[in-house]
């Protein structure tokens, strides 16, 4: 046997004995009780007697002798409060004597009479009756809030109780939708649309909800033409027409329901048919005949004011490393070879280079109905790709950072010694990456971020806070 199995057989008759002891004592207290006619009490401790120690049987008795008592007790209330016409209070005292019985029980047997429940049903049906007309005065009040809190006392009494249930429904749907009809009337159309859609997406259906969050749709939306992204030079147009379209493709696949996109094709060639140049500098006139002719609440145009393509170079540097290697010497009183550690300084070849694109470009977003400006800003992003590897003849694993003196001597120690920094300097070693990114990739990077922040700043104008 074990050393943990023997402390466990020796300690558990302690923790028995510990546990009956103290069974003991509360049951002691509960008799205690019991004769001062404290019944309440007296079950209280007896119970937690059989809690410590469920075979004693003293305890055991006295609760099944006080638990009557005072299971008794509450039933005479409960009776008392169905004699009286106080049927909300019996209700509650008869639950409060069941709930009673259901701890004890655990330990003892005890029961109520069948014709006590009899009676419990007849004061139930009167108290939910009662309750149940109160809740419907308050719906037609349209006070909701008060009418949800009865219906909800109703369900969880009985839960089969006439349409409780679906009227508790009522109370969330029901001033939802008059606040979504209210909201339509005043011509707050998204707000609208997102409350009847809350509605439905819980319901299901409910009243007129499904036309109204049509209608309402229909009202809020706003359709967007992208006309055109300016750029000086054969480098930047041809980044301006990426622009344009990844600006399309993302306003087209916008979660935003109250935005509608114009197909660029169509754009183009009624632009052109109609020989219309609609750009950020146009006229107010021309904005709006624009409009006219897309059928577009909102014309969108941008112009490249900065396009930096720096394509970078890969430099490649002598650095400095430190190299353990193994030595033979020998030793001068034996005259015997034996091989030592030591550390001697080399250099490895170290590649590092950036490439960056950046772009700012201008945009303007222009109501067509007036013609004016509803936004203008200049949009900036950047994408860079950093090559950095390193090259060694021998056999890297053998090299550690070399200490840097600028760091002071002691830091530099500290820093070129640490697992971190050795790990961090091998995986130069190692990387496979030795080449920039293609141009097309990194353009397409650049362009997919301008176009996303243009369409987030444009959802957030178009969209509704409940």
């Amino acid at each position: 046997m074990n050393v943990l199995l023997r402390f466990i057989v020796l300690l558990l008759p302690v923790v028995l004995i510990s546990g009956c002891s103290a069974s003991k004592a509360l049951s002691k207290r509960g008799y205690e009780l019991e004769q001062a006619g404290l019944y309440r009490e007296a079950v209280d401790f007896y119970y937690m007697s059989l809690q410590r120690d469920p075979r004693n049987v003293d305890a055991r008795i006295g609760l099944n002798k006080t638990g009557k008592e005072v299971l008794n007790e509450e039933l005479d209330e409960f009776f008392k409060a169905n004699a009286a016409g106080d049927h909300k209070q019996a209700v509650y005292a008869y639950l409060d004597a069941k709930q009673f019985k259901g701890k004890l029980n655990v330990f003892i047997n005890l029961s109520i009479p069948s014709y006590h429940n009899e009676l419990y049903q007849e004061s139930l049906t009167r108290y939910l009756t009662d309750r149940y007309l109160e809740a419907e005065e308050l719906m037609y009040e349209e006070r909701y809030t008060d009418a949800d809190a009865i219906y909800r006392e109703i369900v969880k009494l009985d839960p089969d109780f006439k349409d409780a249930a679906q009227l508790l429904e009522l109370t969330t749907a029901e001033p939802m939708y008059q606040k979504g009809v209210k909201a339509f009337e005043a011509g707050r159309f998204q707000e609208s649309y997102l409350l009847m859609k809350r509605i439905l997406d819980d319901k299901g259906s409910f009243r007129d909800a499904i036309d109204y969050k049509k209608r309402a749709k229909e009202r809020a939306t706003q359709t967007v033409a992208v006309t055109e992204v300016k750029g000086n030079g054969r480098d930047e147009q041809r980044f301006a027409d990426l622009l344009q379209g990844k600006l399309v493709t993302r306003l087209v696949n916008t979660k935003n329901p109250f935005l509608q996109i114009v197909d660029r094709r169509n754009t183009e060639r009624i632009l052109e048919e109609q020989r219309l140049n609609m750009t950020i500098s146009s006229g107010r006139s021309t904005r709006v005949q624009a409009g006219e002719l897309l059928g577009a609440d909102l014309l969108v145009a941008g112009e490249l004011v900065r396009l930096n393509l720096d394509e970078g170079k890969i430099n490649r540097y002598r650095s400095p490393a430190e190299q353990t290697i193994q030595v033979s010497r020998v030793n001068p009183r034996t005259r015997e070879t034996y091989t030592s550690t030591s550390t001697q300084r080399v250099s490895f070849d170290e590649f590092y280079g950036e490439k960056i694109y950046s772009v700012d470009v201008r945009v303007q977003i222009v109501n067509s109905q007036t013609g004016e400006v509803v936004w203008s800003d200049v949009v900036s992003s950047e994408v860079k790709d950093v090559v950095h590897y390193a090259r060694f003849k021998g056999d890297y694993r053998t090299l550690r950072p070399a200490p840097d003196p600028s760091e002071g001597f002691r830091a530099a120690l500290r820093t070129a010694f640490s697992s971190t920094a050795r790990r961090e300097f091998l995986s130069m070693f190692t990387r496979e990456k030795r080449n920039f990114r293609s141009s097309s990739d990194m353009n397409a990077d650049l362009a997919d971020e301008i176009a996303n922040n243009i369409a987030l700043r444009m959802e957030k104008m178009n969209s509704a806070e409940l």
